[in-house]
């Protein structure tokens, strides 16, 4: 969604025809694998293999993970995560434009369309229908993301410990009137054991899987509130929040070894410690 919105930011800047690259999609089966053209309503094309590989350097074997890394084509330009930059939009010529373009400066140029970018447009199941029926204004919504985050190959990135969701919730509370929070998760076991709130109803969200994930995040931006992990999956369902005093409280760090992330998280969210 992140790469999505940077590409329709270009798109609307430059005036220029702006591609998708999806063949990744094909090597790694991440997740669920690409879903924004059955989620929403998708209007950039995907980019044929021939402009891919006339573009870029992909890094499908030994000798090309080494071209890129250490001289990749010109007209590859790979993302430094850790600052923006935004001299992306004046870049002249075909590029090809590689990276997560994980932050609100980067769609800056369509920001006031993003709700209309990502509107939802399949229809949710019956389990989502009920809960959305019992959310209110003392509702908010918690993602806990662990599941992947546990593994080895993982190692970079935090996971958000109990101390961040107390205080997170503790914060909350002191600012508005919470009664109910739905639980998001790939570890619902996990919550039911370790979260409990006096006088805060816990629903642990556990009906949404495989195809239908999609519609937790859904139901996030439906929250009047949202405590979200350091996952893009429960920033973009916060982001979507459209409540005007909405509150969202984000974790500061989201990898290990990094100071507070003022790239990915908006001026208007809070972000708390560890």
């Amino acid at each position: 969604m992140f790469q999505y919105a940077f590409a329709k930011a270009l798109e609307k800047l430059t005036g220029e025809s702006i591609m998708l690259d999806l063949s990744q999609y094909k090597i790694e089966h991440l997740h669920n694998g690409y879903e924004l053209k059955k989620l929403f309503d998708i209007d950039l094309p995907e980019a044929p293999k021939e402009t891919v590989e006339l573009l870029s350097t992909i890094p499908d074997n030994l000798i090309k993970r080494i071209q890129r890394k250490f001289f990749t084509k010109p007209t590859h330009y790979i993302e430094d995560e850790s600052v923006f930059n935004g001299n992306v939009f004046e870049m002249q010529g075909s590029c090809y434009f590689e990276g997560y373009w994980q932050s609100e400066k980067y769609f800056e140029p369509v920001k006031n369309s993003i709700h209309d970018i990502f509107k939802f447009k399949p229809p949710i199941n019956h389990s989502t229908e009920q809960m959305i029926s019992q959310i209110d204004g003392s509702t908010a919504s918690m993602h806990v993301r662990r599941g992947d985050y546990l593994l080895g190959k993982n190692r970079s990135l935090n996971v958000c410990t109990m101390n961040y969701y107390n205080s997170a919730v503790n914060l909350l509370q002191s600012y508005h009137s919470i009664d109910k929070i739905i639980v998001f998760s790939d570890d619902i076991p996990w919550c039911k054991k370790n979260l409990s709130y006096k006088n805060i109803e816990l629903v642990f969200a556990d009906w949404n899987t495989a195809e239908d994930s999609w519609q937790d995040m859904y139901l996030m931006s439906k929250c009047n509130h949202n405590i979200i992990a350091n996952s893009s999956f429960s920033w973009w369902g916060a982001y979507l929040n459209e409540h005007w005093n909405k509150m969202v409280i984000a974790p500061e760090q989201w990898k290990r070894n990094e100071k507070r992330n003022l790239r990915i998280i908006p001026s208007d969210w809070t972000s708390l410690p560890l």
